[in-house]
């Protein structure tokens, strides 16, 4: 009898700590997913702000506004969906130089177990007066 209770003990163990990986495995692979999602977001951003040129970048340096809602998982009309709030910021560094940089950022709240956190993915790139970067 005692053999059974402590081989049960044991099997239940295992099985715990298995499901705790599948669960954990599961959030990780969520997390990646958001991840990339906001990346092609972000890239897609910067590359719209880019194809401006300087002189419009230039102009519109100090009237970007954030935008909130955009659904980073989910289609449009779901309740269930995950939105970020996504953010472009021009900025002249050196006025001498006519070089401005374009910074995007994505924020949300990834769900976990019992709490959210809160994750931010940043990036950025050069833009000069003659149109490269």
């Amino acid at each position: 009898m005692a053999e059974v209770m402590v081989s049960t003990f044991i099997t239940l163990l295992v099985l715990g700590a298995l499901l705790t990986s599948f669960v954990m495995g599961r959030f990780a692979a969520s997390l990646a997913k958001h991840k990339s999602q906001a990346i092609n977001l972000l890239q897609a951003r910067m590359e719209e702000e880019k194809a401006l040129g300087y002189d419009a970048l230039q102009a519109k340096r100090l009237q970007e506004p954030e935008q909130d809602g955009v659904v980073l998982d989910g289609n449009v009309d779901s309740r269930d969906n995950l939105v970020c709030t996504l953010m472009t910021n021009i900025i002249d560094v050196d006025p001498s130089d006519d070089i401005l940089e374009i910074r995007t950022r994505a924020s949300w709240s990834e769900p976990t177990i019992g709490y959210d956190v809160f994750i931010m993915e940043e990036m950025g790139t050069l833009v000069s007066r003659a149109g490269g970067s």
